[in-house]
């Protein structure tokens, strides 16, 4: 795409009318433009007579969405009155005003808790750490045993309520059980907790969130993403602790890791649903993770003016020197790439300006994440792992394919963009053999794991698939290719995601 592009030939959002009053709205990022473009191709029918999908068909929106619903969401939130004990359930404790859905009486035994917590650190931590460990599992034994100390007014939520609630939305996250907490009833209780800004809580919205993305109710997630970004703002989460000699060395890095783990969630939702991030990176000072600590002398941070972060934490700076914090920086610095890919090439189209300096840096820049990744080779076997140790490598193997996944998938975010190009021009040509690749790729090493448990693997193996499909239909690749990859491979892959969340 030229420094200047016609904008025509934007990639645009979606906004769909469901009542008179009532619209979504789903941006560029998600796919929505392309996969309307597909859709024309496989018709043979210019993209403008497409302007929305019918109601007969599977709406693009939809599927791009996830599964919330938002009748339900509305019917559960209007249906809890400030006081109704038919309806909800609160934590007995004198100091509890927290209202929680009902609905469970009482929360599995201590030991199926336990296992469920061990679990959750085993799978879903290593990508969030926003929780510390030792400190859950001792807080965890002491509200089975009745003995969880408050640290709070009488006027707030107790400990015990937000911990229970926070148990509730972890125990739904690894067992992918409505019954425990659905995606509705996490947004009943977080609206009763937006005005605080304590460590606890934040934990808790975080959690609730997870639950969220973990059903694909990116929307409800989504909204947990506005309240969170003013809690963590009241916080001071944003600024690296650092600074502060009021805080001790535990609490810095708890503060770095909660704030670290928000932003990681919430790029991936921003770019989701095409929706613009809650905290811009202009405003964010804390240090990513393996990168060397700027602030702990509390000296201001000289700021270049072509970047957003300080210089050395720019994302290609980064040389993870932490075997703790390996996988946190790498799917930080993917977050920091999902953001500046946001940044180019789906602000509004009135201000937005695809320069090819910036295009190229950021292609640079997701080269060289990839190339410090752990290799993982295409078809059978093993990873490599040259720089890492033995404990590392029991830790990160099975996360390492999940970032292999989310480098093919940032390839096609970069250029997807250009496919909205006449078929004629060479960045056209040269996109979509790129997006082509990185699909094949994708649905490769899909197909080749055991366990699927990312949400967003399912979103990644179908925006591969109709990348293959356009480009079939447009000549750009071999039918009998293409149909090796979508049908052979990807239905394997369709068939482990389903097996991972126990349905089909």
């Amino acid at each position: 795409m030229s420094d200047s592009p016609a904008g025509s030939h934007f990639e645009t959002g979606s906004l769909t009318l469901r009542a008179p009053q009532q619209s979504e709205f789903i941006g560029s990022s998600s796919g929505v433009h392309f996969i309307k473009l597909v859709r024309a191709v496989c018709a043979d029918t210019p993209v403008t007579s497409h302007p929305n999908l019918s109601d007969d068909d599977l709406r693009t929106e939809d599927v791009l969405g996830g599964n919330d619903d938002e009748s339900d969401v509305t019917d559960r939130y209007s249906s809890i009155p400030a006081q109704t004990a038919q309806s909800t359930a609160s934590v007995s404790h004198s100091n509890d005003n927290l209202v929680i859905p009902e609905i469970n009486s009482s929360l599995p035994s201590q030991l199926e808790a336990q296992a469920m917590a061990v679990h959750y650190f085993g799978s879903w931590h290593p990508l969030v750490p926003f929780l510390y460990g030792p400190l859950f599992m001792r807080d965890l034994d002491d509200l089975y045993r009745g003995a969880l100390k408050e640290d709070l007014p009488a006027q707030a939520p107790s400990r015990t309520a937000r911990h229970v609630f926070l148990l509730r939305c972890l125990f739904a996250t690894v067992k992918a059980d409505e019954s425990s907490m659905s995606p509705s009833d996490t947004l009943a209780v977080v609206g009763q907790l937006a005005s605080r800004n304590d460590l606890l809580t934040i934990q808790a919205v975080l959690m609730a969130q997870l639950r969220c993305i973990s059903a694909m109710a990116l929307r409800a997630a989504s909204s947990h993403s506005g309240l969170l970004s003013r809690s963590i703002l009241h916080a001071g989460l944003h600024r690296c602790p650092f600074r502060y000699e009021q805080l001790d060395s535990g609490l810095k890095d708890l503060r770095k890791r909660i704030f670290w783990s928000a932003y990681i969630l919430d790029r991936y939702l921003s770019q989701a649903l095409g929706l613009p991030p809650t905290i811009a990176d202009s405003d964010i000072d804390v240090c990513a993770p393996g990168c060397p600590e700027l602030h702990s002398s509390a000296r201001p941070v000289a700021m270049n003016s072509t970047t957003e972060m300080p210089r050395s934490q720019n994302s290609s700076d980064f040389n993870y020197p932490d075997k703790q914090e390996l996988l946190l920086a790498h799917l930080v610095t993917h977050a920091q790439l999902v953001s500046r890919v946001l940044e180019v090439f789906h602000k509004s189209i009135h201000v937005r300006s695809v320069e090819t300096d910036k295009v190229l840096s950021i292609r640079a820049d997701a080269n060289k994440w990839f190339n410090s990744l752990p290799h993982w080779p295409s078809g059978p076997g093993r990873p490599v792992f040259d720089h890492l140790d033995r404990e590392v490598k029991s830790e990160q193997i099975k996360f390492i394919p999940f970032l292999h996944v989310l480098y093919q998938q940032l390839l096609i975010a970069i250029h997807r963009p250009y496919l909205s190009l006449p078929r004629t021009t060479a960045e056209y040509g040269n996109s979509v053999q790129l997006v082509v690749r990185a699909a094949r790729q994708t649905i490769l090493l899909l197909s080749e794991m055991d366990e699927l448990f990312w949400p967003g693997y399912l979103a990644s193996a179908w925006m591969s698939g109709l990348v293959l499909v356009y480009a079939c239909q447009t000549h750009a690749y071999g039918l009998d290719q293409g149909i090796r990859y979508v049908l052979n491979e990807g239905e394997k892959t369709i068939e482990v995601y389903c097996s991972c969340v126990g349905e089909c």
